[in-house]
């Protein structure tokens, strides 16, 4: 609905929520804790966890850079930008369920 709309800065700021819900209650399922819950310390601990895996994690990384500049910059969130983080965040996603 957010892309049919072109909220597309929203696409990347709730598919990012998607994705730090997936990590985090992987990392609950695992009895992994995890002092602070700050996205960029979310990432590494997930890995070091294997719920994640190592040759995916520079694109969790990228799907953060990416929610942060559609967020917190005024540079433009385009259509393609946003189809692009859709497609990936599914795929880090089903990436994680994968690991499992």
């Amino acid at each position: 609905e957010l892309m049919k709309a072109g909220h597309y800065d929203l696409v990347a700021l709730e598919g990012y929520r998607c994705v730090e819900s997936v990590l985090q209650r992987a990392l609950l399922n695992d009895s992994v804790h995890v002092p602070v819950t700050r996205p960029n310390q979310l990432i590494p601990i997930a890995a070091k966890a294997g719920i994640i895996p190592g040759e995916l994690v520079g694109i969790f990384h990228e799907l953060r850079i990416a929610r942060n500049r559609s967020v917190h910059t005024r540079d433009e969130f385009s259509e393609k930008d946003a189809s692009w983080f859709l497609a990936t965040t599914r795929r880090m996603v089903a990436s994680v369920r994968a690991a499992r």
